[in-house]
């Protein structure tokens, strides 16, 4: 699929809402914004995106027979393995040797992508891998849903992303009605789906009707609507008590749908000024970091305790924070995710060969 250099801009704007949220999570003003949210339901529908845009590809060639099934998802496994495993088990590995908090005793559930249902079990977070839930979940999709999406044809792909949506939502709303804790609606798997699944049916709609899609996003009106409907899904969200429905249940729907608007006009591109900005050198590295980026930045603040207890002005703490956070994350890219992605080009699938 083509690139989006937009997309990658937002993709690090979405690390850095995350990481704020976490590093200064005890000022009221930080706190009141919910960054860490919203940040993480970008990232769970730009994946839903990507990934099922390339796997829209692959269900066309397994249909022609152009590629058989088991190849297809073989080699997407590895790949999105080689892409995922390698940085997230080396900074799993430090955290666990040099700390000796609550990290070994999540041990098993980090190894096996098991995080998030440790936290439902705890009942409450850990500050130094509570960020490890999302990567969790991701995971999750990424071995469920390209086994689901091969095996069916072609055109029931939109009832199936539908049908995975509709039972999220209902998921999240059966959690609530039942006075579930906290946790199995916000970050147990299920509760989760249909913001990837919000990200796949942009994705088939760019796949299967691409004329129309640049049409639609092309749109002034769309383009409004949707910047709109962001703008004012997220004020209630901040805005509404933390026990209502909507914030439980109905926020992830529709902020989702809007997300997943946004990522549309991405693909399509902002002009102007506005592309300027979001196509920067400096923020599209930053998005190609972005995962570095969201692996470490809960591991600064321990790294960097002497500096904490200086006591120095908020803001500097910040910057130091966020320096050696970029730091750190571009030598990993260097010495790990590089070499490691010149690895996965060899189980790249050819379209084109035959079974």
């Amino acid at each position: 699929m083509e690139y989006y250099k937009q997309i990658d801009s937002f993709r690090f704007f979405a690390a850095f809402a995350v990481a704020v949220s976490h590093w200064l999570h005890y000022v009221p003003v930080v706190e009141d914004l919910k960054l860490g949210y919203i940040g993480v339901d970008f990232f769970f529908v730009i994946s839903g995106f990507l990934i099922s845009y390339q796997l829209i590809d692959l269900n066309k060639s397994v249909a022609a027979g152009r590629v058989g099934v088991g190849k297809g998802i073989t080699n997407f496994i590895i790949r999105r393995g080689l892409r995922i495993f390698p940085l997230y088990y080396f900074v799993l590995l430090l955290a666990t040797l040099f700390n000796d908090g609550t990290i070994r005793d999540a041990l098993i559930y980090n190894i096996t992508y098991t995080s998030n249902f440790y936290f439902i079990k705890a009942g409450h977070w850990d500050s130094i891998f509570s960020h490890f839930w999302s990567l969790s979940v991701e995971e999750h999709f990424y071995l469920c849903w390209p086994i689901l999406l091969l095996f069916i044809k072609g055109n029931r792909i939109p009832r199936a992303i539908f049908g995975i949506a509709l039972f999220s939502v209902f998921f999240r709303w059966y959690a609530y009605a039942e006075s579930y804790a906290y946790f199995w609606v916000h970050i147990h798997t299920l509760s989760c789906l249909d913001l990837f699944m919000y990200g796949a049916a942009l994705a088939y709609f760019l796949n299967t009707y691409k004329d129309k899609f640049y049409a639609f996003f092309g749109n002034k009106y769309v383009r409004g609507l949707i910047l709109s409907g962001l703008g004012i899904s997220y004020l209630l969200f901040m805005n509404l008590s933390s026990e209502s429905a909507y914030v439980w249940v109905c926020f992830r729907m529709v902020f989702g749908i809007f997300c997943a608007g946004l990522v549309g006009l991405l693909v399509l591109g902002f002009s102007g000024k506005v592309k300027r900005v979001f196509e920067h050198p400096w923020l599209i590295k930053g998005g190609k970091i972005s995962y570095a980026i969201y692996l470490l930045h809960n591991f600064i603040p321990g790294l960097l305790l002497g500096i904490k207890q200086l006591e120095l002005p908020l803001a500097l703490n910040f910057i130091i924070y966020f320096v050696v956070t970029v730091l750190l994350s571009l030598l990993l890219n260097r010495i790990i995710e590089k070499p490691i992605r010149k690895l996965g080009q060899r189980f790249k699938i050819n379209f084109n060969e035959s079974t």
